[in-house]
């Protein structure tokens, strides 16, 4: 995040979002390709962190889905029973343009950013949000870099 250029993601207000630059906070990046099989699961299990966290100033989510627009996201989150408690943490990339410049090759996978903008780690395949999120997120918050 931290090199400059562009990784543009759509948000449901039409807006967009570049997420380069230092975000001031942890920044976990979810990445959701809806036609994973294991995709539902891990967006029920994120969804559910959600809602445990509650107002959690130190660190930010969001979910980048590899999807045409929010109508089809829409309807693949009520097909999977989904409702997101966080709606504005959902983006999608409708070409795939910006998961390829974060050089993601996995239909799942979550990557967490230091409030610097230096990748801090990352998880390759699902991600164990009630063992494994929080101390990821105090570790990039303290600094940590895998760059």
């Amino acid at each position: 995040l931290d090199a400059g250029g562009h990784l543009d993601v759509e948000t449901r207000d039409g807006r967009g979002r570049n997420l380069v630059g230092a975000p001031g906070k942890v920044l976990v990046v979810q990445f959701i390709d809806p036609d994973d099989g294991a995709a539902a699961q891990e967006l029920r299990e994120l969804f559910a962190y959600q809602e445990t966290r509650g107002e959690d100033a130190s660190a930010e989510i969001v979910v980048l889905v590899k999807t045409d627009s929010f109508a089809a996201l829409d309807t693949w989150l009520a097909k999977n029973g989904l409702v997101p408690p966080v709606p504005a943490s959902l983006t999608v990339d409708p070409e795939g343009k910006t998961t390829l410049k974060f050089n993601n090759k996995r239909t799942l996978e979550t990557m967490f950013f230091g409030p610097d903008g230096k990748l801090a780690s990352q998880a390759r395949g699902r991600l164990d949000w009630k063992l494994d999120a929080r101390r990821r997120i105090a570790e990039a918050g303290a600094g940590a870099s895998i760059e």
